[in-house]
C-alpha cells in the first residue's frame, strides 16, 4: 500500500476506540482504492487524501456519537492518555505512600496509616493529574482547530492496529507494574525491619531458613530486578503489542534476571547455618529434611535452578511466538 494512504489511514484510526481501528482501516483503504484508478501517481493519491478531508473531521464522522467533553476531534486521544497516565501517577504515589510508612521507623507500624498514606497520594495525583491534562488538551485542542490542515500534518509513523488477543492490554501491563513494584518493596521491607516473611512458624517458634547476611545483601539485586521489571512494564504499556524491539527488551530482562537469580540460590550462606538444629527441633519429617541438607543445601540449589532456566525459556519463547504472530499479520 502507498505510504501516504497508509499514513492518512492510521492519522483516522488513531482518533477512534481500539476495537474500531482495524475495520475502519479496511473501510477506508477499500474506499480510497475504488477512488483511484490503476497504477495511480503521487498527484492522484494526494488528490483523493485532499477530497477525504481532514483526518480529525473523518474520525469523528466513524464516531457515529458526538462527545462533548473536549472537541471530538482530540476527546479519543485525550482519553487514551487519560487511561495512560493516571494509572501510573496513582501508583507510583501509591508506592511512596507505603514506603514512606514502612521506612519510617520512628512511629510504630499500622495498617490504617499505611493505607491511608497509600491511598491519600494516590487519590490526590490522580486529582492533580487529571485537571493538568484536560487543561493541556484544552489548550491543544483550541491552537489545533485554528490550524488549516494540509497532507503535510499527516503523521510520519505508522503504527497499524492489530487484533485485541494479538496485543498487550494496558490492564496486564500496568497490573505487572503494580506487583513488581508490590513484591520488591515488601521484600526488602521484611528484610530490613527483620519481619516475619521470610520464617516459617511452627508451634510458636520461628524457623529461620535463610542466613541473615545472604538476605542483605540480596537488596540491591531485588532492587535491580524491580526496575529492570518497571522498566519492561512501561515498554510494554508503550508499545501495546509484541514488537521486535520490544522482544529484545523483554529477553534481555528476563535473562539478567535469570542471572541474578542463579548466582543468588548458589551463594553457599544462602541458608541458615543453624538449619540442621532447627529442622531436628520442630520438623516432623527430620530424615527427609535432614538428607536435603547434608548435601549442603545443594539438591535445593539444583532444583531451584532448574525452575529458573525452565520459566525463562518458556517465557522467552513465549514472548517469540506472539511477536512472530503479530509481525506477521502486520
Amino acid at each position: 500500500m502507498n505510504q501516504l494512504i497508509e499514513r492518512y489511514v492510521f492519522d483516522v484510526t488513531r482518533r477512534l476506540k481500539e476495537n474500531e481501528r482495524i475495520e475502519v482501516a479496511k473501510e477506508l483503504e477499500s474506499m480510497i482504492s475504488d477512488m483511484l484508478p490503476e497504477n495511480p501517481s503521487e498527484g492522484q493519491i494526494i488528490d483523493v487524501i485532499n477530497q477525504l478531508g481532514d483526518p480529525r473531521l473523518m474520525a469523528e464522522q466513524y464516531r457515529g456519537k458526538p462527545q462533548y467533553l473536549i472537541s471530538p476531534a482530540v476527546f479519543d486521544m485525550y482519553f487514551t492518555t487519560l487511561k495512560l497516565v493516571i494509572p501510573i501517577v496513582a501508583i507510583v504515589l501509591a508506592v511512596i505512600g507505603v514506603i514512606s510508612t514502612i521506612f519510617d521507623l520512628s512511629i510504630p507500624f499500622s495498617v490504617y496509616r499505611l493505607f491511608s498514606n497509600m491511598f491519600g497520594l494516590a487519590f490526590s495525583g490522580i486529582f492533580q493529574a487529571a485537571a493538568l491534562i484536560t487543561i493541556g488538551f484544552v489548550i491543544y485542542d483550541y491552537l489545533e482547530l485554528k490550524k488549516e490542515w494540509t497532507i503535510s500534518n499527516l503523521p510520519e509513523k505508522v503504527i497499524k492496529p492489530v487484533e485485541k488477543k494479538l496485543g498487550i492490554s494496558r490492564a496486564e501491563s500496568i497490573a505487572g507494574i503494580v506487583m513488581t513494584i508490590f513484591f520488591t518493596v515488601l521484600f526488602i521491607a521484611m528484610i530490613l525491619r527483620n519481619e516475619w516473611f521470610f520464617f516459617f512458624v511452627k508451634d510458636g517458634h520461628l524457623l529461620i531458613p535463610f542466613s541473615e547476611a545472604a538476605l542483605n545483601r540480596a537488596i540491591p539485586y531485588l532492587i535491580i530486578g524491580g526496575i529492570l521489571g518497571v522498566t519492561v512494564g512501561i515498554f510494554k504499556l508503550y508499545y501495546a503489542r509484541w514488537t521486535k524491539q520490544l522482544f529484545i527488551i523483554d529477553t534481555i530482562y528476563n535473562v539478567v534476571w535469570a542471572g541474578i537469580l542463579l548466582y543468588v540460590v548458589n551463594w553457599p550462606d544462602l541458608f541458615n547455618p543453624n538449619i540442621e538444629d532447627i529442622v531436628t527441633l520442630y520438623l516432623d519429617d527430620t530424615d527427609f529434611f535432614l538428607r536435603i541438607i547434608d548435601t549442603g543445601g545443594q539438591l535445593i540449589r539444583n532444583i531451584s535452578s532448574a525452575a529458573v532456566i525452565i520459566i525463562t525459556v518458556i517465557g522467552i519463547a513465549t514472548a517469540a511466538v506472539s511477536t512472530y504472530r503479530t509481525n506477521k499479520l502486520q
